[in-house]
C-alpha cells in the first residue's frame, strides 16, 4: 500500500467512476449527505488507488441490487476514534443468510442476479481491513441495503 492523506471527496470522487456507468444506464441518482465542505474537510489515510477498488465495489453492488430511478446515498463523517463511510441503497436488502456469509470468497447472495463471480465484497473487506479498517453490511429499516466502513485514525499507520 501507499498510504497518504485524501479528503473524503477525492476518495469518494474516484470511487465513483466505478460505479457511474451502471448507475446513469438505470437512471439511478447518487446523493452525498452533508454539505459539500465537509467533504473536503474530512480526511483519511488510505492507499487511494485500493481504497477506491473497495468502495467502488460496494457502490456497485449497491446499484446492481437497486431498482432503476432509485437512489443511491453515499455519508461520510468523523470522531475522534474513526473516519466512517455509509453506502445505501433503495434495493430488497440482505436476506438474514447472506448477512452471515456476504463477505466470504466465491459467495453469491440469494438475490444475485447471473453476473459476478462473488469476489468484489469478499476483496472490498481485505483491502479496508489490511487498511485499519472494517466493514460490515445491515439492511436498513426503510428497506434496502447499508454498507458501514469505518477507518480507525493513528492506530497501526506506522510502517505501511
Amino acid at each position: 500500500f501507499k498510504i497518504r492523506e485524501v479528503t473524503a471527496g477525492e476518495l469518494m470522487e474516484c470511487a465513483m467512476e466505478a460505479v457511474r456507468p451502471l448507475a446513469d444506464k438505470k437512471e439511478q441518482r447518487i446523493e452525498f449527505a452533508g454539505r459539500e465542505a465537509e467533504w473536503e474537510d474530512i480526511s483519511l489515510s488510505c492507499d487511494l488507488g485500493w481504497t477506491r477498488e473497495a468502495l467502488g465495489n460496494l457502490m456497485k453492488n449497491a446499484s446492481e441490487h437497486a431498482p432503476e430511478g432509485s437512489k443511491i446515498w453515499v455519508r461520510v463523517w468523523e470522531n475522534p476514534i474513526y473516519t466512517g463511510i455509509a453506502i445505501e441503497d433503495e434495493g430488497e436488502g440482505f436476506s438474514p443468510k447472506d448477512l452471515r456469509c456476504l463477505f466470504q470468497r466465491f459467495y453469491k447472495g440469494e438475490r444475485s442476479g447471473k453476473g459476478g463471480a462473488g469476489i468484489g465484497l469478499s476483496l472490498a473487506r481485505s483491502l479496508i481491513e489490511s487498511q485499519n479498517g472494517e466493514i460490515r453490511a445491515e439492511n436498513r429499516k426503510q428497506g434496502g441495503a447499508r454498507f458501514v466502513v469505518k477507518f480507525y485514525k493513528g492506530m497501526g499507520d506506522e510502517g505501511k
